[in-house]
C-alpha cells in the first residue's frame, strides 16, 4: 500500500458508487466512467420556518431549488504524505425563493432548519490493491432573520439561474488557492406585497450544502446561499413609507483534512459573492405635496380633430386630477375623456371647445394648479360680429344698377362665422370624396386650376349638398332638409330647399345675401370696395375696364395671373384681407348665396333670408373674368341654380364659401 501511495494519484473517474448488499457489506458496483460524483437534485422548499400566535415566517410552496452539478475531486500522495488536493463543484443552480412573514407585535427573531433529510452517497474504488472511498453528503437548510415593530405582512421573492464553478485546491509548493469562475447572472424580482404599520426587516436564505470525506483524510464542503432582504417602514398619519428589496447569492467553501500537518498553516474557509448584494426595488411614499413637472401646452387644432392636454406631476400617491375649462370643472361625456386623469382628451373638436384649460393635482398633503393652456380652434373661419349696416349702393347711383342695388336700407345681422377664403379645390375634394361614399350625389365634380385655387364649375345645388356633407363629416347636424319637419337630409338631386326646410342654428350653409354683404364690407361703411373706393390689380383679380375708380393703366385680365390657360383664377389669399380677415371678397370667383333673387325693400330688417321663391339664386363678389363694376361690394349678380358659370366663353367662375352659426 505504501508503495502504491508513494507515487499514486486518484480521481473520481476511477471510482464506483457503493451500495449496501444483502450481506450487509459494501460491494463495488460497476458504473460508467462519466459518473463524477453527480449532484443532481430538485428540492421543493415550501415550509413554515417559524410560527406562533403572533408570528409567521414561511417559504411559499412555489419555492424550489434545482441543482445540476458535478463534484470533481483529485488528490496526490507521495510517500504516504499528501502533496496536492483539489475539490471543485461545477454546474448550474436555479432557484425560486418566495418568502412570507406576518407579525402582530414587536419582536426580533431568527432561526434555521433543514428542509430535507441529508442525502448520502458513498463511492469506492482501488488504487492498485488499496481500497479508497469517498463519502458525499447533500443537505439543504433554510434560515431567516426578522425584526418587526407593530404589525406587518410582507411577501417577496426572487428567482435566478446561476452557473457555478467554485472550489479550493492545495499543493505543497504553492499552498491554498480558490477555484472561482463567476459568469454574469441576474436576479429577477417577484412582485413584493406589503402592508405595514411600523417597520419590518426580513431576510430569508437557502443553504444547499455539499460535504465530502476522502479516505478518512480529506473533507470538503461547499454551499450556495441565495438570500433576500426586504426592509420596510410605514406610518399612516402623515403618510410615509420606505421599502427596499435586496438580493444576492453567496457560496462558502471549506476543507477539513485529517492528515493535515499543522506546520503547513491553518485550513481556511472562503465566502464568495457569486452575485453581490444588489438593490432590486425601492419605493417611497413620503407625504409630499404634488408638484407639476410638465405643464399642459397650448394648442391650435381644426374642427373635427382630437386634442389632448397632458400634465406630469410628482408627490405622494395617490394623486388625483381635476380638469377645468374657463374656470369650470369638466366631466366626461361622449367627446371628453380623462377629466379626472393626467391626460384630458377631446374628440371631434368644435369651435365652442376653444378656451383656457388647466388641471388641479391633489393628494393628502395638498394640491396645486397647472399653468393655463389655451385651445384655439382654427376653423379657417372668421367671426362676423352682430350689428347693423347700410345695405346697397352708397356711392353714385349711376355707376350701378338702380333696380338691383337700391334702395339703401338698414339691416341687423346676428353674429356668424364665415370661411376666410372661398372653398378651395383641395377642401372641396376632401368633402366630396367623403360625400359620394356616404350617399351623396352631385351635378358637377367641381374644377380647380390647382389645389389652393378656388373650386369652380359647380351649381347652387352642389354647394348646398356639399355644405350638408361637410357638416356630417365634421359631426355637426346638417342645415338643409327636403321637408319642413327637418327629417330627411338633403343629399341627392336638385331640390329647391325652402326657407323653413333649413335648420338655421346648426351646420355649414351658404351665407344669406345680407350676411355676405355685411361680411364683405369688413366693418367699414360708405365704401365702394371692401378696402376703399378705388381698385387695382394689386388688390383683386378681375377684368379691368377703365372705369373712373379703376386705377390700372390698361384694361384686360390681371397680367400677373394669365399663365397656364383658363381659368385665370388666383390662389386664395393672394390679396390683402378686409377688416374681418376675409380674403377674395372682390374678384377671383363669384360666390353663391342662399337667397332667391328679388328686389330690395326700403324698410329696416333683421336677419332677412330673401324671397320665399324665385327663378334665380344670388351670386356676389365678381370674378377673374368680370368687369370692374362687378367687384363692387354692392353689386348683385344672379343666375339659374343649375348654372355652373356665367360666360360660356370664359366659364369656370362660379364658386362659394360657407358660414356657421355663432357657437358652432
Amino acid at each position: 500500500m505504501a508503495e502504491l501511495l508513494q507515487a499514486g494519484t486518484f480521481s473520481s473517474s476511477a471510482f464506483n458508487l457503493l451500495t449496501n448488499s444483502a450481506a450487509g457489506k459494501y460491494q463495488t458496483k460497476n458504473l460508467t466512467a462519466a459518473l463524477d460524483f453527480p449532484l443532481n437534485y430538485t428540492v421543493p422548499l415550501g415550509q413554515v420556518l417559524y410560527q406562533d400566535a403572533n408570528f409567521l415566517v414561511e417559504i411559499s410552496p412555489s419555492s424550489q431549488l434545482n441543482l445540476n452539478a458535478t463534484l470533481h475531486l483529485v488528490a496526490n500522495f507521495q510517500r504516504l504524505k499528501l502533496t496536492a488536493v483539489q475539490a471543485q463543484v461545477t454546474g448550474t443552480a436555479s432557484f425560486e425563493l418566495d418568502a412570507h412573514a406576518r407579525a402582530a407585535a414587536a419582536e426580533n427573531f431568527a432561526g434555521s432548519l433543514p428542509l430535507i433529510a441529508p442525502i448520502h452517497k458513498l463511492y469506492g474504488g482501488f488504487i492498485g490493491l488499496v481500497p479508497v472511498w469517498v463519502d458525499v453528503e447533500f443537505e439543504v437548510n433554510a434560515g431567516y432573520t426578522a425584526n418587526f415593530l407593530a404589525s406587518a405582512d410582507i411577501t417577496d421573492g426572487i428567482n435566478a439561474v446561476k452557473t457555478i464553478s467554485v472550489g479550493r485546491k492545495w499543493d505543497a509548493a504553492g499552498g491554498w488557492a480558490d477555484i472561482f469562475d463567476n459568469p454574469p447572472a441576474s436576479l429577477n424580482l417577484l412582485t413584493p406585497t406589503w402592508q405595514i404599520q411600523g417597520s419590518a426587516d426580513l431576510r430569508a436564505y437557502l443553504q444547499p450544502k455539499v460535504s465530502v470525506l476522502i479516505y478518512s483524510a480529506a473533507g470538503f464542503s461547499a454551499d450556495l446561499q441565495p438570500y433576500l432582504d426586504l426592509s420596510a417602514s410605514e406610518q399612516l398619519n402623515p403618510p410615509d413609507c420606505n421599502l427596499s428589496l435586496f438580493a444576492g447569492l453567496q457560496s462558502t467553501i471549506a476543507m477539513n483534512l485529517s492528515v493535515w500537518d499543522n506546520s503547513w498553516g491553518a485550513l481556511p474557509s472562503t465566502t464568495l459573492n457569486l452575485i453581490p448584494p444588489q438593490t432590486l426595488w425601492h419605493y417611497s411614499c413620503a407625504s409630499n405635496a404634488p408638484q407639476i413637472t410638465v405643464q399642459p401646452q397650448s394648442q391650435t387644432v381644426s374642427p373635427g380633430s382630437t386634442v389632448s392636454f397632458s400634465v406630469q406631476a410628482k408627490g405622494s400617491a395617490p394623486l388625483s386630477y381635476c380638469w377645468y375649462k374657463n374656470g369650470l370643472y369638466l366631466t366626461d361625456d361622449t367627446r371628453i375623456t380623462g377629466s379626472g386623469a393626467s391626460t384630458l382628451s377631446i374628440a371631434n373638436v368644435q369651435t365652442n371647445d376653444a378656451g383656457t384649460y388647466m388641471v388641479r393635482v391633489s393628494n393628502q398633503a395638498g394640491s396645486t394648479n397647472s399653468a393655463e393652456a389655451v385651445l384655439t380652434v382654427s376653423t379657417g373661419m372668421a367671426l362676423i360680429p352682430a350689428g347693423s349696416f347700410t345695405m346697397g349702393n352708397c356711392m353714385d347711383p349711376s355707376e350701378g344698377f338702380t333696380d338691383l342695388e337700391l334702395p339703401l336700407h338698414t339691416v341687423y345681422v346676428s353674429a356668424f362665422y364665415m370661411d376666410q377664403y372661398p372653398v378651395t379645390k383641395s377642401l372641396w375634394d376632401t368633402v366630396y370624396q367623403w360625400a359620394i361614399a356616404h350617399g351623396y350625389s352631385f351635378d358637377y365634380a367641381g374644377s380647380g386650376k390647382a389645389s389652393t385655387h378656388p373650386v369652380q364649375t359647380i351649381d347652387w345645388y352642389d354647394c348646398v349638398k356639399w355644405c350638408n356633407a361637410r357638416s356630417e363629416m365634421g359631426g355637426k347636424t346638417p342645415a338643409y332638409y327636403t321637408d319642413a319637419g327637418l327629417s330627411v337630409r338633403y343629399r341627392t338631386g336638385q331640390v329647391d330647399v325652402q326657407t323653413n326646410w333649413v335648420n338655421w342654428s346648426s351646420g355649414y350653409r351658404l351665407p344669406t345675401e345680407v350676411e355676405w354683404e355685411k361680411a364683405a364690407r369688413g366693418g367699414a361703411s360708405g365704401q365702394r370696395f371692401p378696402w376703399g373706393n378705388t381698385i387695382s390689380w394689386g388688390q383683386a383679380n378681375y377684368y379691368a375696364t377703365g372705369a373712373p375708380y379703376d386705377v390700372n393703366p390698361t384694361s384686360g385680365f390681371n397680367p400677373a395671373w394669365t399663365s397656364g390657360g383658363y381659368p385665370y383664377t388666383t390662389p386664395v389669399g393672394s390679396f390683402a384681407a378686409n377688416g374681418y380677415g376675409l380674403y377674395d371678397m372682390a374678384g377671383n370667383v363669384f360666390q353663391w348665396c342662399w337667397d332667391w333673387y328679388g328686389s330690395y325693400s326700403s324698410s329696416s330688417q333683421t336677419d332677412p333670408r330673401g324671397p320665399t321663391s324665385g327663378s334665380y339664386r344670388v351670386l356676389r363678389g365678381g370674378s377673374w373674368t368680370s368687369y370692374t363694376y362687378y367687384s363692387r361690394t354692392a353689386y348683385r349678380h344672379y343666375d339659374y341654380p343649375t348654372s355652373s358659370y356665367s360666360n360660356p366663353n370664359n366659364r369656370n367662375n362660379f364658386g362659394f364659401r360657407s358660414v356657421l352659426p355663432a357657437g358652432q
